[in-house]
């Protein structure tokens, strides 16, 4: 058995050992097949962890990268080299994963990639050895087709003997994360939320392989949990595919173990409905908010464009038009682009303020909700009433 296992999400159940080394994240893969031998050639940044908010774009990349070179004096590329062998019947596999570290092995590197892109049928015995070599960890990796995982440290490669439990836990963990990045599709989770699935000791437990199915469980689960509490559809849509995924997941092996828990899917998913549902309604009376918003500025705005138009035309008028009117009536005419610039920007910001926070979220919104609700007249009566006032008032001040 080996130290860790884990799990590779799949809805299916089934793994499809063709499409290993075919995906892009967090970079694009080399695959290379010698009989029923896969080798995967990947680069990976593990500063990602060291260096926040870096994410998302190569700018930032490079930037973490030479800050984490210039004032630490480290780097973070390294290349995963996976070797792994399918078995006859198809239904499991096994290999090893090599870390090499791209500073003091550029070299290497080079000649991995042209062996990759050769029609070399063999990985001759001198670059196994240098690969071998020159990693500073690796691991014995095994996979099934339903997504059970093991994974090994080598002791006889690098310095593991002196990286202590801890330091080995989270070196496997990498090895894992890369495993997962080759082996699945990021169908029901973003590529940065692989950990909802994580490697889990069996060493030194006597029921190790029942204490990984429902570690894993839980696991999954947890992740159904936090997404389910963020009130936004993209969470709520992630937490019905990590369910399907625990669906899954006990299918192949929950079955198996005894002291496996499953959860009540039914009740769950008609939670997670229910939510979806709330938040389209309180979106839905967010939009009718933001354009009764909109109606009421139009409205106002068509009412002192017909008091400056009827003023200037009508010489009879007896009120003079505020010269704030004219002001603003001049500066849309005279410079017109900038006129449309600004509304943009203040409209840009009146749709970020109304659609990223529910009105209801605000500790002092329900505050003054529940003083309101405890008076005879309903809140929505004091708040026609405060408008009605608020608009007398733009108005005299305006026509005085």
């Amino acid at each position: 058995m080996h130290d860790y296992l884990g799990w590779v999400p799949t809805v299916t159940g089934n793994l499809s050992f063709t499409t290993i080394g075919t995906g892009s994240f967090p970079n694009r893969c080399v695959r290379k097949d010698i009989g029923r031998t896969v080798f995967v050639l990947q680069r990976r940044d593990l500063l990602d962890v060291l260096v926040p908010y870096s994410e998302g774009t190569d700018v930032a990349k490079f930037f973490r990268e030479f800050l984490a070179n210039h004032l630490i004096g480290i780097s973070g590329n390294f290349w995963f080299v996976l070797e792994l062998s399918v078995s006859d019947d198809g239904e499991e596999s096994s290999g090893t994963v090599f870390v090499v570290p791209q500073a003091k092995n550029s070299d290497l590197i080079q000649r991995l990639k042209a062996w990759f892109k050769s029609d070399d049928d063999s990985f001759n015995e001198r670059l196994k050895r240098d690969t071998r070599e020159s990693a500073c960890w690796a691991v014995a990796v095994s996979i099934e087709r339903p997504g059970k995982s093991g994974v090994s440290m080598l002791s006889d490669v690098g310095r593991v003997d002196g990286f202590g439990a801890h330091l080995e836990y989270v070196l496997a963990n990498q090895a894992f994360y890369f495993l997962k990045d080759i082996c699945h599709v990021h169908q029901h989770h973003h590529q940065t939320h692989d950990a909802i699935t994580k490697l889990v000791p069996t060493a030194g437990y006597e029921a190790g392989a029942e204490r990984w199915v429902d570690e894993t469980l839980f696991s999954l689960y947890r992740a159904i949990i936090r997404f389910k509490r963020y009130k936004n559809e993209k969470a709520l849509f992630r937490a019905a595919g990590i369910l399907a995924y625990a669906q899954s997941f006990y299918r192949a092996y929950g079955e198996r173990s005894p002291s496996a828990k499953m959860f009540h899917v039914d009740e769950l998913e008609k939670s997670l409905e229910v939510s979806r549902e709330q938040i389209k309604h309180f979106d839905q009376k967010r939009y009718t908010s933001i354009e009764t918003f909109r109606n009421f500025f139009f409205a106002l705005a068509g009412l002192f464009t017909a008091a400056v138009f009827y003023a200037r035309l009508d010489g009879s008028a007896e009120f003079e038009v505020h010269s704030g009117l004219i002001d603003v009536a001049t500066f849309v005419a005279s410079e017109p682009i900038r006129a449309i610039g600004y509304t943009l920007l203040l409209s840009c910001f009146w749709v970020m303020f109304t659609h990223k926070t529910d009105p209801a979220d605000f500790v002092v919104v329900r505050t003054v909700n529940r003083l309101l609700q405890g008076f005879r007249l309903r809140w929505n009566t004091i708040f026609n009433l405060a408008i009605t006032i608020a608009f007398g008032l733009v108005a005299y001040l305006f026509m005085k």
